[in-house]
């Protein structure tokens, strides 16, 4: 569970244009909407693999983000624009490259 800290930079960074609303549906759960930060041009973390579409950066949080040890990486989605300022378009939410108590980065395929 995220530390209020870490929610109140959140809330922060997207007040100050930082951070989106994007939503996140668990498999077989309910769609909400959470806070992230989003790289449209993040960087491939190998040499063998292609660079991700996205990388997103969400609160680990049940409530307010995505908790890390429920993530179901294959069925899970997150909706959110390719492109800033397109449409929103459901996707994978793909690999886990980082979690800590307060928050996850996913790869989005």
């Amino acid at each position: 569970m995220a530390t209020e800290s870490a929610i109140r930079q959140y809330a922060a960074a997207l007040e100050r244009g930082m951070a989106e609303s994007i939503v996140y549906t668990p498999y077989g759960g309910t769609a909400r909407t959470i806070t992230a930060l989003v790289d449209r041009q993040p960087p491939s973390l190998s040499l063998e693999a292609p660079s991700p579409r996205l990388r997103i950066r969400v609160l680990n949080d049940a409530t307010y983000g995505i908790e890390g040890k429920a993530l179901d990486k294959l069925r899970d989605t997150v909706t959110l624009a390719e492109i800033a300022g397109g449409a929103a378009v459901a996707m994978p939410t793909g690999q886990l490259v980082y979690s800590d108590a307060d928050e996850i980065v996913l790869e989005v395929a």
